[in-house]
């Protein structure tokens, strides 16, 4: 399964990062394994995260996957109720809210990425966004509130 995962990734990515970096295939190949053997981040994210780049990929053990998030830190907060009173009923309403979570995060001096603005009802509310102009870089896009079905 590793390697069939390997082959359809330096398919789909490799010839176009060793055009941008010059780091070659066999490098991607070694260091993909590598990151998998080592701290379990699967061959996606090698180029999601652009882990091909040092500065980077130094700091991969300090990623979080989603089994970590999900099957650890998210049931601790799910049982604690997200460090709120624990109701009677036990809920997630208090970490499914993604501005909530974020502010009660960084009330406990925990990091978490940026939220730029908020749209809601056809308002643009700033949040972490302090630039006049959209400067280049990667935006993720989600709702507020809820979760795939």
């Amino acid at each position: 399964m590793i390697i069939l995962l390997t082959i359809v990734f330096i398919t789909l990515n490799g010839r176009f990062i060793k055009n941008l970096t010059g780091k070659e295939i066999i490098s991607q190949i070694y260091e993909q394994i590598r990151l998998t053997t080592r701290y379990a981040i699967l061959f996606p994210w090698y180029y999601i995260f652009e882990l091909q780049d040092e500065d980077k990929r130094k700091h991969a053990g300090e990623y979080l996957n989603r089994f970590e998030i999900k099957a650890g830190h998210y049931k601790s907060l799910q049982r604690y109720n997200g460090g709120l009173s624990i109701p009677v009923e036990r809920t997630t309403a208090s970490i499914k809210d993604k501005a909530c979570l974020k502010a009660r995060c960084n009330e406990n001096g925990i990091a978490t990425t940026p939220i730029f603005w908020n749209f809601k009802k056809g308002q643009i509310r700033k949040i972490d966004w302090q630039d006049k102009k959209l400067t280049k870089m990667d935006l993720f896009i989600k709702p507020l509130a809820g979760q795939r079905e």
